[in-house]
């Protein structure tokens, strides 16, 4: 009785599992359908019976999973923004230089963004007049100014960047950069062309512009063992209690 008992318990776990895995599998396949449908006709001209037919299911299946259009559109955008590995590389860059971290979200984004030129095109161009598309928009920028905001006020915590700095205005200033450069190159060139191709080196100026230069006492070592300075530069004593510093 106890085998039998376990025996159906194996069975119905893996049933469970195959029919999480395909539930996963159509909600990514209605992602991909209607990123591409939205990207190539835009968001108006694309109806939930094109995005059904598309990836071949009903309509029925579409709103298991998402309650409109609208809720469809707001996933699809969360999976396929050009932010959309702004936490990713914050969480891998956690221990490196911020002028790092800043290079690494700035090249993602600007990568992203030039792949997905012809859904940021349809997003840019129809938002103003869809308030579903302005809301999703608002949130996605939003979220990712927050996020390298709250990461740039850790790091300015830690003491790597001026205390008297205004990281949110520096995360806002890094974006609207970002998004600058991207109308101002990308959004008119098409993939492949040097304009796009050109993109990165700005990242010199926009990035590092956002969050200025640590002042010239936070760039000192202590003399005796090479460790950074703790506190404000009235302090001036390293980690190790010693005053005397090396430039």
């Amino acid at each position: 009785m106890g085998q039998k008992t376990k025996e159906t318990g194996i069975v119905t776990a893996r049933t469970e599992g195959k029919r999480q895995a395909q539930a996963a599998y159509r909600r990514e396949l209605l992602l991909e359908t209607a990123y591409r449908l939205f990207a190539e006709r835009g968001f108006r001209a694309t109806s939930v019976r094109d995005i059904t037919r598309a990836a071949g299911v009903t309509e029925a299946v579409l709103y298991h999973y998402f309650a409109n259009k609208a809720a469809l559109f707001r996933a699809v955008l969360e999976t396929y923004s050009p932010l959309a590995e702004y936490q990713q590389i914050i969480a891998e860059t956690a221990d490196a230089p911020v002028e790092a971290m800043l290079d690494r979200l700035g090249a993602a984004f600007l990568r992203l963004v030039r792949e997905r030129r012809a859904f940021v095109i349809t997003l840019l161009s129809e938002a103003p007049h869809e308030p579903d598309l302005a809301s999703a928009l608002a949130d996605t920028l939003g979220g990712a100014v927050e996020g390298v905001a709250a990461c740039l006020a850790e790091r300015q915590r830690r003491g790597e960047i001026a205390p008297d700095r205004d990281v949110a205005a520096a995360a806002r200033a890094l974006q609207g950069g970002l998004l600058v450069h991207f109308l101002t190159t990308g959004f008119v060139a098409g993939a492949g062309d040097p304009a796009a191709a050109d993109a990165l080196p700005s990242l010199d100026v926009v990035g590092h512009g956002a969050v200025p230069a640590l002042p010239p006492w936070r760039k000192r070592q202590c003399a005796c063992c090479s460790c950074p300075p703790l506190g404000s530069a009235a302090v001036a004593r390293g980690h190790c209690g010693s005053s005397n510093w090396s430039e």
